[in-house]
């Protein structure tokens, strides 16, 4: 497995119109979930404080909270190209070759969370429609919270195609570059 130890060169710090659309979406979400979480955990220490009963609905919303910025911290580190990855083959391989195994893998790696995404939707519904009664707590239905399972998902699988059609680019411009046949 290797983290990247450089900065990305000016070519892989390109971002597409969608990938900065994306980008900028994540980065409200992100801002206001670890504020919202930060309220929340603080929530409870001013009931103990004050009122002599503890609250039920911080432990689950926070938890929630944590399962969206592991998701959309999924997607940040792929658009960064700063997510894990194992390449102990991709050293044996030439550089042309290596863009074309990581196209390879960005492509099932989106099409693995894309699945995700499309499984997710029918679990999301099947709760909606089973379970539409169901309040986790202030008034939130329990379904409402497994939306980041959906949306999470599509936004890695989103970023992971974006991935994917950027490293089938720079192969080929490095094709074209060293003069061999596309």
């Amino acid at each position: 497995m290797t983290m990247p130890t450089s900065e990305p060169s000016q070519e892989e710090a390109t971002e597409s119109p969608l990938g900065s659309w994306i980008r900028r979406i994540e980065e409200v979400l992100f801002a206001i979930i670890l504020i919202g979480m930060m309220v929340v955990g603080l929530i409870p220490v001013l009931a103990r404080r004050f009122f002599p009963v503890g609250l039920a609905w911080p432990d689950p919303l926070s938890r929630q909270m944590v399962l969206w910025i592991a998701l959309l911290g999924a997607g940040a580190a792929t658009q960064a190209r700063s997510h894990i990855a194992v390449d102990a083959v991709t050293h044996f391989l030439s550089r042309r070759a290596r863009s074309g195994v990581r196209a390879l893998t960005h492509f099932l790696s989106a099409v693995l969370s894309g699945a995700f995404a499309w499984f997710s939707v029918a679990f999301v519904r099947d709760m909606a429609e089973f379970e539409a009664d169901n309040i986790a707590f202030l008034c939130v239905r329990e379904w409402w919270l497994t939306l980041a399972l959906p949306i999470g998902f599509a936004l890695l699988a989103l970023r992971l195609a974006i991935a994917c059609i950027q490293d089938v680019r720079k192969s080929i411009r490095k094709t074209v570059e060293e003069g061999e046949p596309a």
